[in-house]
């Protein structure tokens, strides 16, 4: 039952229509680029250890200023990063969404946020 409840959880969403939005997720994958020893991260994935597993979590807000870009800001907290240790993130950047692309669908949207990350 403690599963279930957990795993609700995760995958809950609260969306307020209009244009300005607010999130929460927890939790996450990181991939690092460079080779790293998979023997400093406890939580690796695969056996090179350039995915990660970490625990923590961001609250978003957003605003659409069109159908296509926007902003967004992202202050995530993890207590376990991908080395165990405590740390904490800010993301301030522009949003460009799927409508950019053609992609429509009522359900699910797609965006990616580029901008720079604050430790």
């Amino acid at each position: 039952m403690r599963l279930f409840l957990i795993l609700g959880l995760l995958f809950l969403k609260t969306t307020v229509y209009g244009q300005f939005t607010i999130g929460v997720k927890i939790g996450g994958i990181a991939f690092h680029q460079q080779p790293v020893s998979p023997n400093y991260y406890k939580w690796s994935i695969d056996k090179n250890g350039r995915f990660v597993g970490f625990a923590g979590f961001s609250i978003t807000a957003g605003y659409r200023f069109n159908p296509f870009i926007g902003v967004k800001v992202i202050q995530t907290i993890l207590p376990y990063d991908c080395a165990g240790k405590f740390s904490g993130i800010t993301h301030i950047g522009v949003d460009f969404h799927d409508d950019i692309i053609g992609i429509k669908n009522e359900r699910h949207q797609l965006s990616a946020s580029f901008g720079p990350l604050f430790y």
